[in-house]
């Protein structure tokens, strides 16, 4: 990726990207990105679909405790990390249901922390 932000920068539109072989290379770069971005929106999905049956007070509830704090931005950050890191579609459901634990109460953050790298 970095190679091709390189080139891209230092070459005019297209002009070194109709050579074959760069061109094949470049072909190759975009698919496998591609997939890694699809492989992701799907992580996202199962995570989130894990959390669908939380109620709506117990979302505003969690909502306004992160909120009314500096952790708002960390959890968010840390959810996508996460998320990203994993290897299998499937752990990020399992992620979720610890999640959800979470913002029912039924563990707390450092617990979900815990169980999350196991």
């Amino acid at each position: 990726m970095i190679l091709r932000f390189l080139i891209d920068m230092s070459i005019d539109d297209g002009l070194l990207k109709d050579i074959p072989i760069i061109g094949n290379l470049f072909s190759v770069i975009n698919i496998s990105q591609k997939i890694k971005d699809w492989f992701f929106y799907k992580k996202i999905h199962k995570f989130l679909f894990s959390l669908a049956s939380i109620e709506n007070e117990k979302r505003t509830k969690f909502i306004e405790q992160i909120g009314n704090s500096n952790d708002k931005k960390r959890i968010g950050e840390e959810l996508i990390i996460m998320i990203e890191r994993l290897d299998h579609i499937e752990k990020s459901l399992y992620l979720g249901i610890l999640f959800k634990a979470y913002i029912l109460e039924e563990i707390n953050y450092y617990k979900f922390k815990f169980f999350q790298m196991l």
